[in-house]
């Protein structure tokens, strides 16, 4: 026993054999159809929103092969819902409604070591069935299970 707490902790920081790395741009932000903060602060939202998918497009790039990356320019975000008013101006409300699917269009390329291009697309991932899934409920996992699974799918194109 007391030899293997030091060994399982040793595993922890064994380097993962994929690692890619993400290179990503937001393109017009200003002109993306529905990233509307409802209650938050827009600029504060905006930037938190960017950052979610940066870290979801990150996740997907970390099961690449060591020294390939994976180029993204996202185009265009339209997040799960829609806000309503509610009481007052600042208490506008995201409504989750099968009307309001999230989806995002971007393109994408994945480059080896060597700068070789692997995959090149322009990609627009929509997840119709959003609601259908319990158990969500942490903020953007929407956004998180569409890009996930996209990442799936590239990944088995590149294999």
């Amino acid at each position: 026993m007391k030899i293997l707490v030091p060994l399982c902790f040793a595993l922890l920081f064994i380097p993962n054999a994929q690692a890619g790395k993400l290179d990503i741009n937001f393109e017009n932000v200003e002109k993306y159809t529905d990233i509307d903060s409802g209650r938050d602060m827009q600029k504060r939202y905006t930037e938190r929103v960017l950052r979610n998918m940066t870290t979801f497009f990150e996740e997907v790039a970390a099961d690449l092969p060591e020294g390939d990356t994976l180029s993204i320019n996202v185009t265009n975000i339209d997040l799960a819902g829609d806000t309503r008013m509610g009481s007052g101006a600042m208490w506008d409300v995201r409504i989750m409604t099968d009307l309001h699917s999230p989806w995002m269009t971007f393109e994408a390329s994945v480059t080896d070591a060597d700068g070789k291009i692997k995959y090149k697309a322009t990609e627009k991932i929509r997840d119709f069935n959003y609601l259908s899934r319990s158990g969500l409920d942490k903020p953007f996992e929407h956004e998180q299970f569409m890009i996930q699974r996209w990442g799936k799918d590239l990944l088995s194109s590149l294999n």
